[in-house]
């Protein structure tokens, strides 16, 4: 029967162990009860104090160690192991009687767990000699070779552990063991030809051809591995057979070394793209082989964030979008973290581009937010080319959603921080959104859009107008070449409203024609400020009238009268007319909670502030008044 924990295989221990160390068995006890590094730490280092002031215990102390690593818990068991490490460094034991206590007190026997439990300590116990440092000869290390490898192929769920430690402790240039006779020896228990292996023996011939190099014999491949060139295609595809062929729980796949080491042989070898190739077309097949998929594509961007460029095409960014789609978030969030992290000297374009082209909606439906960060991480050429991509998109034949999507990403570019001082590009894209969205002209390809699209697209143009400009000057030259497009739009190419100007509405329209016309000419003329401030209350509120009728209307109506005293009047600097009346106006427009208008209402109030009147300011104090009588009510009735 197999004992559990510290006492396992172990006699009695009065037989073996002075009489003073009853009084310390509390110290295996804390050790098996350890559950973390820093309670694992503690205890092995009380227990190491122990054996340090008493040298006769040795032989017990090593005895108890080895016991404890048949333990059926593993946190006992990785207490007993990093313990017995340290032992090991401290004592001047032999390599023949560490051997015969391992062989004396975990002989495998009881039924196959514990046969199981047995031949892991065994193997734990070679490789806690291993890491010891206290093997020198060849011969003692042939034979800790030999046992790992013996026992390791007994088991397929202790494949991993012996051929990790063997790729560990043998598989470097260090090793007296040289690489023909390591492989010879593997070769005796495992099968390493790449037809016939499995995810472990994989780890281990991928292991072998990475520290090999490229002067790693290719007769040794061909005869033992089966092939010469592990960058050839056929090589490659057999590779894939093996990894997406595995039946093992995917969180022991998404974590198997072999992954790492097949990451570091593709940059090595330069076969990132070639070797991911292979798995594009299972990837998408089922969520078990997206997530292996997903682990290797993650492990070599990680292993070579620069790879990224190249090995991202937009194949590969669909099936992620698509394994998104299907549930498997987390791990392509893995890989949109990566592909956000910032490389010298490397443009963000190129992926921005084909991240658009596999999906203008990308950032809808893969969380991390890819494009909006690529977006604001790129140049102002980058961000124009950007733009041509995305009124491409907006005007293209593609799915209406994705066309809607382009629109809203476009307006969002107009207001990118690094083309804000170029108001050309600003207007021209601008006046692009202003025909597709809110003024139809015959002809055009906005045509085309649905009933249902066009109500999507409603604001799109105001969002893209609702966005910040160096100075007064400048946002007052992007409107007033805006209003004087629509103008245009209408008068000229019989462009039509998607919601037509009617009654009110219609007399409105026409008075601002009007009105920005002649502005206009006198804004170019003498760029005075009171010229400039009513061009550009006219000019937006003009194109108001296309999505809030009633209220442009109302605006209208008291703007009107005030524009008509100013122009006759003509009154001195620093006393523009009606500057108590052109406050109420702002005021009313605050009330609209638009965030056009109160960016407007902000723009203007700049320029005016200084120039304001007894009456205007009290205007302002009533308002805020009201606001704290409101919130004092509310308190009261709480």
């Amino acid at each position: 029967m197999l004992l559990t924990d510290e006492s396992t295989h172990e006699k009695d221990p009065e037989s073996d162990s002075p009489k003073k160390m009853k009084g310390n068995l509390d110290k295996f006890w804390l050790l098996s009860n350890s559950k973390n590094n820093s309670s694992r730490i503690d205890a092995s280092a009380k227990l190491l104090k122990y054996a340090a002031s008493n040298p006769d215990e040795a032989g017990y102390l090593l005895k108890r160690l080895i016991c404890g690593l048949a333990s059926p818990v593993e946190s006992s068991r990785q207490s007993f192991f990093v313990c017995l490490v340290e032992f090991l460094r401290q004592q001047n034991f032999e390599y023949s009687s560490v051997k015969k206590e391992i062989e004396d007190n975990l002989k495998v026997t009881g039924s196959k767990g514990e046969e199981s439990l047995l031949l892991l300590a065994q193997i734990l116990a070679d490789v806690a000699l291993l890491r010891s440092d206290k093997l020198n000869s060849k011969g003692e290390l042939l034979d800790i070779l030999r046992n790992l490898v013996d026992k390791g192929s007994q088991r397929s769920y202790l494949n991993l552990v012996a051929l990790n430690a063997v790729v560990e402790n043998f598989a470097n240039e260090k090793s007296k063991i040289d690489q023909k006779e390591l492989i010879d020896e593997v070769a005796k228990s495992f099968q390493l030809n790449l037809d016939e292996a499995n995810l472990d023996t994989l780890f281990f011939l991928l292991s072998i051809v990475a520290q090999g190099g490229e002067g790693l014999s290719k007769d040794v491949c061909q005869s033992v591995f089966g092939f010469k060139d592990i960058t050839k295609k056929s090589s490659l595809e057999r590779i894939e057979k093996i990894m997406m062929g595995t039946t093992q729980p995917i969180s022991v796949v998404v974590n198997h070394p072999v992954l790492e080491v097949l990451a570091k042989l593709a940059v090595e070898r330069k076969m990132g793209r070639k070797l991911f190739a292979n798995f594009l077309p299972e990837m998408t097949k089922t969520t078990y082989k997206g997530q292996i998929a997903l682990a290797i594509l993650r492990d070599i961007v990680k292993a070579d964030p620069e790879s990224a460029d190249e090995l991202i095409s937009v194949d590969v960014l669909e099936a992620l979008k698509e394994l998104c789609i299907k549930g498997l978030v987390e791990p392509v969030l893995d890989i949109v973290e990566l592909l956000k992290v910032k490389k010298e000297s490397v443009s963000r374009l190129p992926l921005l581009t084909r991240t658009l082209s596999s999906c203008v909606s990308w950032d809808k439906y893969v969380p991390g937010n890819l494009v909006s960060f690529l977006l604001a991480d790129c140049n102002v050429d980058d961000v124009k080319e950007i733009g041509e991509l995305l009124q491409q998109k907006m005007l293209s034949d593609i799915k209406i959603s994705e066309r809607v999507y382009a629109a809203g990403l476009l307006a969002k570019t107009i207001g990118h921080p690094k083309v804000i001082e170029d108001i050309d590009w600003r207007v021209a894209k601008l006046s692009t959104l202003l025909e597709t969205t809110v003024i139809l002209v015959p002809g055009s390809q906005a045509t085309t859009l649905t009933k249902e699209a066009r109500f999507q697209l409603k604001d799109v143009f105001y969002r893209g107008l609702d966005t910040n400009c160096r100075s007064l000057a400048d946002n007052i030259n992007m409107v007033q070449r805006l209003i004087n497009h629509a103008i245009q739009l209408i008068e000229v190419k019989s462009g039509v409203p998607l919601k037509p100007t009617t009654g009110a509405a219609k007399g409105a329209w026409d008075n601002v024609v009007v009105s920005v016309k002649k502005l206009t000419k006198g804004w170019k003329e003498s760029q005075s400020k009171e010229t400039g401030i009513f061009l550009l209350f006219f000019s937006h509120i003009g194109l108001q009238l296309f999505t809030q009728p009633e209220m442009a209307v109302d605006v209208l109506s008291e703007l009107q009268p005030v524009y008509s005293n100013w122009n006759k009047s003509k009154p001195a600097k620093g006393h523009p007319a009606g500057i108590d009346v052109v406050v109420e106006i702002m005021l009313s427009l605050l009330a609209q909670n638009k965030h056009l208008l109160r960016k407007i209402v902000n723009c203007i109030f700049k320029e005016i502030s200084d120039q304001l009147t007894a009456p205007a300011l009290q205007s302002l104090l009533d308002v805020i008044a009201s606001k704290v009588d409101d919130g004092d009510d509310d308190d009261d009735d709480d």
